[in-house]
């Protein structure tokens, strides 16, 4: 995995690798909303990581460690018996 976000975007995996192990992220919280109305931005995901504690509603993963990261998946994958094997008729 080449550093400085040049790989693959895997955001599903991410997903579960947080659950699986939270260690893996640096999260920080933040307030997230989707902007509906906005002329330039509608859809889009908007963050405010100065908002008042009391309107933060989400934690936002920004950093992770990569190598960790894909040794994790890795291994996890490997422990499936049939990963990559053909079925058997």
């Amino acid at each position: 995995m080449a550093s400085g976000g040049q790989g693959p975007a895997v955001h599903d995996v991410c997903a579960v690798a947080l659950v699986a192990e939270p260690g893996l992220f640096g999260c920080w919280p933040a307030r997230v909303e989707v902007e509906t109305a906005g002329r330039w931005t509608s859809g889009m995901t908007v963050t405010d990581f100065k908002a008042p504690a009391q309107d933060r509603n989400a934690l936002v993963a920004t950093t992770m460690d990569a190598d960790r990261f894909w040794d994790t998946v890795i291994a996890a994958w490997a422990r499936i018996p049939a990963a990559g094997q053909p079925t058997a008729p």
